[in-house]
């Protein structure tokens, strides 16, 4: 604290020795006025008002040492303290000297206190030192003064030092805290400017974000209606186009099924490679016949407009029909099909779409396998019915299962270039499954395939 209060002190000085010294500065005129007060009235009524045979003399030393004060305090702060104390102190004694007032000797507490405050804590503790030592050892005249006087003038002299000293180290306490409060309060504001930038920041990025997501909600109702009438557009161009082609498809089918039915009502035998040749042609119109109607299923399937037309029924009977349907493949291919379907087994469903599905599976079944057969199974879980169609044919690829419920794809070309096919079999049985609330999943290994269906046996609610 020492070089805090002197000329010397460290660049970086604390708020409170800077406070102190300001307040050293502002206090030092005023205790210079008081004291050069006090050499006046000492000197002119020294001898009335304190009863001194002669305060003339210390009074106008007292007076004159203040002017010179006055004029150092202009050039060095710390000497017109320092010259301050001493002048103080050498005329409380010079006068307790010559005159025997102990009285006096309470004055010497002012120099205490004024080292203290203007100088340091520790030139207040060396003044207050070498008072004592003068009233313990001091020349003759002190020791003319009583035991009492010399101690109580020690205690008072230790006192001021002692309470000044508390009083500078509390108001030091006191501003520091107050400048730490106050940086902490510039901090806090600094920060609350920050957040309330970043606040104007956010709630700019959330205006242009919510711009965006309008422009992105406009753009998207216009693309959901552009796909809406895209979608219109391909339902009634797939109307369209069914219409017009099954018009010619049925002429063609019923041409050639009454030729070969009746090849004899034209009056002459028919060659059997014509023959072999309406049948060629009638197949394929069957087929396309059929791509047609799967294609239309698929389209009202999207467009949500497929109605099931639900009924109890016995699945064994949907079982047989769909293994009648397609046993003439399996017994080309000299393919074992067996249905191991329970009689008492009920389902409440769509005879038609079920049937559509088991066709779907058996058909892949019998084309896709060389040797064995194909089994179709069912039987209760539960409030379930759970169905198997297995065959042993050459299997399906991991891979290959992410698309084999996707419309027109194709285990791989090979395949498709073997079997033929238009790809919307399981597209069309996922869909049929899944509008009677159902699952379907395939499990598949190197000479035999699985596909499982799980059904409801009655509506959920």
């Amino acid at each position: 604290m020492v070089s805090s209060r002197t000329s010397n002190r460290s660049p970086v000085a604390s708020p409170s020795a800077d406070f102190l010294d300001q307040l050293a500065v502002e206090a030092m005129p005023v205790a210079l006025v008081m004291l050069l007060i006090g050499g006046f009235v000492l000197a002119a009524e020294g001898e009335r008002l304190f009863g001194l045979r002669d305060g003339f003399h210390p009074g106008l030393l007292l007076f004159l040492w203040s002017l010179l004060m006055w004029r150092v305090r202009s050039l060095s702060r710390l000497a017109a303290a320092w010259g301050l104390v001493l002048g103080l102190t050498a005329a409380v004694l010079f006068i307790v000297a010559s005159e025997q007032a102990s009285g006096a000797l309470a004055l010497l507490a002012l120099a205490t206190g004024a080292a203290t405050l203007f100088i340091s804590p520790l030139a207040g503790a060396l003044t207050a030192t070498a008072v004592t030592v003068f009233l313990v050892q001091g020349p003759g005249p002190f020791h003319l003064l009583s035991l009492g006087a010399r101690v109580l003038t020690g205690i008072q002299v230790w006192g001021v030092v002692g309470l000044v000293w508390s009083a500078v180290r509390g108001l030091s306490s006191a501003i520091e805290w107050s400048w730490f409060s106050y940086e902490r309060s510039l901090q806090l504001l600094e920060q609350a400017r920050d957040r309330e930038l970043q606040h104007r920041q956010t709630v700019a990025d959330l205006a242009d974000a919510n711009l965006q997501l309008t422009r992105l909600n406009a753009l998207a109702r216009g693309l959901s209606e552009a796909a809406d009438e895209a979608r219109r557009a391909k339902e009634q161009f797939v109307a369209n186009v069914s219409h017009e082609l099954r018009t010619p498809l049925n002429m063609i089918i019923g041409f050639s099924e009454m030729i070969l039915r009746a090849s004899d009502s034209y009056g002459v035998q028919l060659p059997s490679a014509l023959l072999a040749d309406l049948t060629v042609i009638l197949r394929n119109s069957q087929h396309l016949s059929g791509l047609i109607d799967d294609v239309l299923d698929l389209s009202q399937i999207e467009a949500g407009q497929m109605a099931l037309t639900k009924e109890w029924v016995r699945f064994a009977e949907i079982a047989e029909a769909a293994a009648v349907a397609v046993r003439p493949l399996f017994d080309s291919k000299r393919l074992a099909l067996q249905v191991n379907v329970p009689d008492d087994v009920m389902i409440y469903c769509d005879r038609t779409r079920m049937r559509e599905v088991l066709l779907n599976l058996l058909s892949n079944a019998g084309r896709f396998t060389e040797q064995g057969g194909a089994v179709v199974a069912a039987a209760r879980s539960g409030l379930d019915i759970l169905i198997s169609v297995a065959d042993t044919g050459s299997g399906i690829a991991p891979q290959d299962k992410a698309r084999l419920f996707q419309p027109f794809q194709q285990v791989d070309g090979s395949i498709r270039r073997r079997f033929g096919g238009s790809g919307l079999g399981l597209s069309l049985a996922q869909s049929f499954i899944e509008q009677h609330q159902g699952m379907i999943d395939v499990d598949s290994r190197p000479g035999r395939t699985c596909f499982t269906i799980l059904l409801p046996i009655s509506d959920r609610a």
